[in-house]
């Protein structure tokens, strides 16, 4: 029998795009991962996190970015979500489960940490 302290793997996902939709499935599975089963990792082009696109047009009233985000950077941190911003995810091998970038940056989607 293993030792209440030891290790567990977890289960990378990763999500390609940071929009309203993928972060609602970021949000529901944190919600529901109560036994941090999970490790998540975002790709997307866009160099701010998930920000609100349907009210862009407000922004030029305030030109703030952060008002513009639906949760702030810190948010992704503090739940040890890694996002890559920047990134265009030009493959996706599900036989290797690796992720390609244009940025030649590859992402096993398997690994357990």
């Amino acid at each position: 029998m293993g030792s209440a302290n030891a290790p567990t793997s977890t289960v990378r996902v990763v999500i390609i795009g940071l929009g309203m939709v993928g972060l609602s499935f970021i949000e529901k599975l944190l919600e529901y991962d109560t036994a941090k089963k999970y490790t998540i990792t975002t790709i997307c082009e866009e160099p701010f996190v998930a920000y609100n696109r349907v009210g862009l047009t407000q922004y030029f009233s305030h030109r703030s970015v952060d008002q513009q985000l639906m949760k702030p950077e810190q948010w992704y941190q503090d739940n040890s979500i890694s996002v890559l911003k920047h990134q265009t995810a030009t493959k996706i091998n599900t036989d290797l489960k690796v992720i390609e970038s244009v940025s030649t940056l590859d992402i096993n989607s398997s690994a357990t940490t």
